[in-house]
């Protein structure tokens, strides 16, 4: 039942509680004999509903306010929740821009070129590529510990704080192990491609483990608006 539907039954169940309890003194007083026994029973019936009127104006509120605290701690819970997720999925877009820019450099050498080594015209013409390879994985690394730091954030709203701890130690030590071997330390183009394109991979696969032991559950603690409330 909707609050304000709560409350105008509230209101009714009152004004007839009022009537009954008018009509009820009035009874009495006039049994008694009672000089003027309508002013009497409103008079006395006026006194007693002002307390019933104080303790339900005391119930109103603190139910409002208790409705409206759930509901703001659902929005704030489902903010911090969709900001982990928007983090995340930017982290998980670069890794598929970064693959298909590893996937467009491979395509520009050809066999005849695996030895391509540094120093080579061709190679030249391979930089801005392969520059823009190195960015990819850059934006990589910079988008994930953005998603760290909104998990960090979620935790700390949802009450998490030592489980989430625990999980982006984890993902720390995930990313180091990935990240271990220096990028730079490639002998030709085809070594450059495979070293960048096994940390891509290993950076999926690891997306797909944090999506599926983390951002799912997140997801899944979406809190819908109680509309019923």
């Amino acid at each position: 039942m909707n609050t304000p539907v709560r409350i105008i039954n509230i209101c009714a169940i009152f004004i007839i509680f009022f009537v009954l309890i008018l009509g009820a003194t009035w009874i009495g007083y006039r049994l008694e004999h009672t000089p003027n026994p309508l002013k009497e029973a409103v008079s006395s019936t006026a006194s007693f509903l002002a307390i019933l009127a104080t303790l339900t104006a005391a119930y109103v509120a603190s139910k409002l306010f208790n409705d409206w605290r759930v509901q703001h701690n659902k929005s704030v819970r489902n903010e911090f929740s969709l900001e982990t997720y928007k983090k995340f999925s930017e982290f998980d877009h670069s890794l598929t821009l970064c693959a298909f820019d590893i996937e467009s450099l491979e395509d520009s050498i050809a066999d005849a070129t695996y030895h391509i080594t540094p120093g080579t015209p061709y190679y030249q013409d391979l930089l801005p590529k392969m520059e823009k390879v190195v960015n990819g994985l850059i934006l990589v690394k910079i988008n994930f510990s953005s998603y760290l730091q909104a998990q960090r954030a979620y935790g700390a709203v949802t009450g998490q704080s030592e489980n989430v701890h625990k999980v982006i130690e984890y993902y720390i030590n995930e990313h180091s192990r990935i990240t271990n071997k220096p990028l730079k330390q490639f002998k030709n183009v085809q070594e450059f491609i495979n070293n960048s394109g096994t940390e891509v991979k290993n950076f999926s696969d690891f997306s797909a483990r944090i999506y599926n032991s983390n951002i799912r559950e997140i997801l899944n603690n979406l809190q819908v608006e109680d509309k019923t409330s």
